[in-house]
C-alpha cells in the first residue's frame, strides 16, 4: 500500500520536470531570437561579381531585392554617412523603383560628397545637362575630369557644342578660368575641328571677359588651326583681337621691331625657335639701359639658320627694308640674311646684304616688292646665307634692332645709303 501512495507523486514531479524543461526551451528560443533577427543586412550583390555585371544584377533585383539593397545601403550610412558605396546603391534603388525624383536628388547629393568616384560623377553630370542646370553640370564634369582625364574625349564634344549656348558658356567660362587641369585637352581637341577655331575664339572672348588671360600656348593652338587651313586673314584678325592696348600701339608693317615686348610665337609676332649651340635673347642693347634689341650669339654653330621669323601681312607693292645692326667678335665665311618670302607659293621676293663684318651699329636698307598675286601673307626670316652646309659655320655676336618695312613713297635710297 506504500509504494502504491508515491506513484502520483512520481508523475506530479515527471510532469514537473518537463513543463519546467518547456519554459526553458521557449524562454531560451525567445531570448535567442532578437539576436537573430538584428544580424545586420549582408551585401545583396555576389562577391563575384565586377564591372557590367554587377550593373546588370542590380538592374535585375525584385522588389525584395531592393528593400535588401536599401538596407545594406542604410546600414554602411549609420557607419559612414559619406560611404560611396551606400550613397551609390540608393541612387540604383530610386531608378529601379521609378522614383525619377528622389534618383536626381540623391545622385546629386552623393556627386557633392564623393567627388573623385567617377560613376557618381558621371550620372550627375548627365542629370545636370539634361535638366540645363549648367552651374552643377560643369562643377560635377570638372570632378569627374580630374578624377578620370581619360574620360574626357566623351564631352568634349559636347562641351564644343555648349560652348555655342549662350545659356551654358557662362558656367564653362567659370570653371574654365580656374585652369583645371583638362582645360588644355579640351582646347586641344577643339584646335583639331574643322571649325574649331571659332569656338575657342568665342570661349577665349568669353574667358577674356571674365578677366582670364589666354595664355599665348592656347592662341598658338587656335593660329595653328587657322594657318593649318591656309587662313592666315582670319587668323591675323584673331591675333589683333587678342592684343591689349599695349599690344596694339606696336602694330606695323613689322610688329614691335624694336623688340620692346616679349616674343610670344604666335605667327604675327617674333618667333624665337631654340637651336643648338647658339642663343637667341631679346636684352638691352650694349651701352644702353633702355632700349631693348635682338642678340644672337654663336658658339661653333653649323646648320642652316632660320629661328628668327614673323608672318606680315603687306599689300602688294616697293617696300624699304630697314633694320639696324652691330656685329662682334663674328667668324664665319658667310654671314645671315634677311629674306621676304611669299608663303602661299614659298618663293622669295626679296633679301637684304649679307650681315658679317664686324663693327659698331649701322642702319642698313634693302628694297623689296611684294607682288600683287597670290602673295597676301608673307614671311620675314632672318636665314645663313650660305647655300653650302660647309660654309655656314659661325661664332660670335649679332645684335639687330628697330626692324621695319616702310612703303616706298618718295625716293628710294641710293647704294651710297644702303640699298641693296
Amino acid at each position: 500500500m506504500p509504494q502504491h501512495a508515491h506513484h502520483p507523486w512520481r508523475r506530479v514531479r515527471r510532469y514537473a520536470l518537463l513543463a519546467a524543461t518547456a519554459c526553458g526551451v521557449v524562454i531560451a528560443a525567445g531570448v535567442g531570437l532578437p539576436s537573430v533577427w538584428r544580424l545586420p543586412p549582408q551585401n545583396p550583390v555576389p562577391e563575384a561579381l565586377s564591372g557590367q555585371g554587377i550593373a546588370d544584377y542590380l538592374n535585375a533585383l525584385d522588389a525584395p531585392g531592393i528593400r535588401r539593397l536599401e538596407d545594406y545601403a542604410f546600414m554602411l550610412l549609420q557607419q559612414n554617412a559619406l560611404d560611396t558605396e551606400a550613397l551609390q546603391y540608393l541612387v540604383v534603388a530610386a531608378g529601379l523603383k521609378k522614383d525619377t525624383q528622389r534618383q536626381e536628388v540623391l545622385a546629386l547629393n552623393a556627386a557633392r560628397y564623393t567627388m573623385r568616384d567617377s560613376r557618381t560623377q558621371l550620372t550627375a553630370v548627365n542629370i545636370a545637362l539634361q535638366k540645363k542646370k549648367y552651374d552643377d553640370a560643369f562643377f560635377h564634369l570638372d570632378g569627374l575630369l580630374r578624377a578620370r582625364p581619360d574620360l574626357g574625349q566623351q564631352f568634349y564634344g559636347t562641351l564644343a557644342a555648349l560652348i555655342s549656348s549662350n545659356e551654358a558658356l557662362p558656367a564653362l567660362t567659370k570653371v574654365l578660368a580656374a585652369s583645371p587641369p583638362w582645360r588644355r585637352n579640351l582646347i586641344s581637341f577643339l584646335a583639331q575641328e574643322p571649325q574649331g577655331w571659332a569656338v575657342m575664339q568665342r570661349l577665349f572672348e568669353s574667358l577674356r571677359k571674365a578677366g582670364d588671360e589666354t595664355p599665348a600656348s592656347e592662341m598658338r593652338l587656335l593660329l595653328s588651326s587657322l594657318e593649318s587651313q591656309g587662313n592666315f586673314e582670319q587668323a591675323y584678325f584673331v591675333w589683333l583681337d587678342s592684343l591689349d592696348a599695349s599690344g596694339l600701339a606696336r602694330v606695323q608693317n613689322v610688329y614691335d621691331g624694336g623688340f620692346d615686348m616679349e616674343p610670344q610665337g604666335l605667327f604675327f609676332d617674333w618667333t624665337l625657335r631654340r637651336v643648338k649651340n647658339a642663343q637667341i635673347d631679346i636684352l638691352n642693347r650694349p651701352g644702353n639701359s633702355t632700349n631693348r634689341a635682338l642678340r644672337l650669339d654663336f658658339a661653333n654653330y653649323q646648320g642652316a639658320f632660320s629661328h628668327v621669323s614673323q608672318h606680315l601681312r603687306l599689300s602688294p607693292g616697293q617696300y624699304v627694308l630697314h633694320y639696324d645692326v652691330q656685329v662682334q667678335n663674328l667668324v664665319a665665311t658667310r654671314g645671315l640674311v634677311w629674306r621676304l618670302k611669299c608663303v602661299e607659293t614659298k618663293a622669295a621676293i626679296g633679301e637684304s646684304a649679307e650681315i658679317i663684318a664686324n663693327g659698331p651699329w649701322t642702319s642698313a636698307n634693302a628694297l623689296v616688292t611684294v607682288p600683287d598675286g597670290n602673295c597676301a601673307t608673307q614671311l620675314l626670316q632672318l636665314e645663313t646665307a650660305a647655300r653650302n652646309i660647309l660654309d655656314t659655320r659661325l661664332s660670335g655676336q649679332i645684335f639687330i634692332d628697330d626692324v621695319a618695312l616702310e612703303p616706298v613713297t618718295a625716293k628710294v635710297p641710293a647704294a651710297g645709303d644702303g640699298a641693296q
